[in-house]
């Protein structure tokens, strides 16, 4: 029990620690960089395109540099894209959504871009693009052997969720450590999820991972029952 509380209490003092020096209350600035970026960025986008985008991130920058500190700026960041958000609520409860999916099924195309060495689609990667409407384009300017791969993988990726959503209800059927434990999983799976929200990537389900894989081995066909299957249907034959 107290060995749970120690993550909690070192992620106390840090937050402390950053209070003391900058005078805000954070454990890392990249909440605000993600909250004006992405989360409330995403929405102007889709609201009004890339270019109203673009004025719309520059103006709140301004403001937000204009101000003498560095919690007076990030107090203005999240003002601005909060009351965007809040503008907005639908459109964004979809934009998030829309990013815990990918989250699952994402096949890594800006990571094997990077491995590759390849340039970004014209416009922006394929998360702004599907904000704008251009998901269709940018995949069309894909190289055929990354866009046969990335097929692939998000095909694997679709059964690995598959397999994972039916290993949970499986799990459910089983003692009492499996039958608990799975919430334990598909609790912080979920976490995870909630958190990325429209940043959702194939990178960042990195630490949880195994979990995602756990249940979905507990998902595959077992010997066991494809056993009892086939002597079913030798004895009805």
């Amino acid at each position: 029990m107290l060995l749970g509380i120690i993550p909690l209490v070192m992620v106390g003092l840090y937050m402390g620690w950053n209070w003391r020096r900058t005078g805000y209350l954070h454990f890392s600035s990249i909440a605000e960089i993600n909250l004006l970026h992405y989360n409330a960025a995403g929405v102007v986008r889709q609201v009004s395109g890339p270019a109203a985008e673009e004025k719309w991130v520059a103006a709140v920058l301004r403001e937000a540099n204009a101000q003498g500190n560095f919690a007076a700026r990030q107090q203005v960041i999240q003002a601005r894209a909060g009351a965007l958000l809040w503008a907005h609520p639908w459109l964004y409860v979809r934009q998030h959504v829309q990013g815990m999916i990918a989250l699952f099924l994402d096949p890594g195309r800006f990571d094997l871009s990077q491995f590759l060495g390849l340039a970004s689609p014209a416009g922006g990667g394929f998360l702004a693009q599907t904000r704008s409407g251009g998901l269709l384009r940018a995949l069309g300017s894909l190289p055929l052997g990354l866009m046969a791969v990335l097929t692939v993988l998000l095909l694997a990726n679709a059964l690995r969720l598959g397999l994972a959503v039916r290993g949970f209800l499986l799990l459910g059927q089983g003692s009492s450590v499996p039958r608990y434990g799975r919430w334990i999983a598909g609790g912080l799976l979920l976490y995870v999820a909630l958190l990325t929200g429209p940043l959702g990537a194939a990178r960042f389900l990195v630490p949880v991972w195994p979990l995602l894989l756990g249940l979905a081995l507990a998902g595959l066909p077992r010997r066991d029952v494809l056993n009892v299957r086939c002597e079913e249907d030798g004895a009805n034959g």
